[in-house]
């Protein structure tokens, strides 16, 4: 479904991917890991067609996004999830869902769209009046999922959910995660959570100064030494 290939990218002068190569099957969760500043973040956005990769080729299902702006590449069925959450703090939950259909015309698939979101996180339903700004981070988190999901993706892209959050909300972002993923939906997944999100995922890349220095399913990821000693703190 997404293949990503020696992909450079940056700001201004920093170079910040070096030849990222990575890809994305139908159906599956993959993981990109790393410490913070590797690039992972960077590389969603090229993805999403929010940063233009300097070099390389990005290819969704099977067309070149070469030159497409982000609105162009969600048209094509990319949801994309940012670090920084982007809602429109000003509107309420049930507006800012809405606003995720916008391409949507047929009425209908609106409404299943929500009944979904809201079966997904109940809490949003509660919070269906309120406005996204005076939502907890966990909340603001789930709007922000629910309002990707809004636009029936073919692939999510989600960057960091459990940054910023407690435990107990983390694992209920990443219980989400899963059951969309059990559902079928495929999803690229950036995380520092190492532990949570290798028991989760399908196949996992870790980024490390703008490289990929490990890849592979997330079950052999997980006993490997680097992993265990770098992320785990085990020796």
């Amino acid at each position: 479904m997404l293949e990503v290939e020696a992909v450079d990218s940056g700001y201004g002068f920093l170079q910040v991917l070096h030849g990222v190569n990575l890809r994305v099957e139908e159906g599956e969760l993959v993981a990109i890991l790393g410490p913070n500043g590797a690039g992972k973040s960077t590389m969603l956005k090229c993805i999403a067609g929010m940063l233009r990769p300097w070099r390389g080729e990005i290819r969704f299902r099977n067309r070149s996004l070469a030159g497409l702006k982000a609105n162009r590449v969600s048209r094509l069925g990319m949801g994309y999830v940012s670090e920084t959450l982007n809602l429109f703090t000003g509107m309420s939950v049930y507006e800012n869902l809405l606003l995720g259909a916008y391409a949507i015309t047929d009425h209908e698939i609106r409404r299943q769209s929500l009944d979904f979101v809201f079966d997904l996180f109940p809490r949003l339903a509660e919070r269906r009046p309120q406005l996204a700004g005076t939502l907890s981070g966990g909340e603001r988190k789930m709007l922000a999922i629910g309002r990707a999901l809004m636009g029936r993706p073919a692939l999510l892209l989600v960057d960091e959910p459990s940054l910023g959050l407690a435990p107990l909300l983390t694992q209920s972002v990443f219980a989400a995660l899963k059951r969309l993923s059990q559902d079928g939906l495929t999803i690229l997944l950036v995380e520092q959570n190492v532990p949570g999100t290798l028991e989760m995922a399908d196949r996992a890349y870790v980024l490390e100064q703008g490289a990929v220095v490990l890849e592979g399913p997330a079950r052999r990821l997980q006993e490997t030494a680097h992993i265990q000693e770098v992320y785990m703190g085990l020796r």
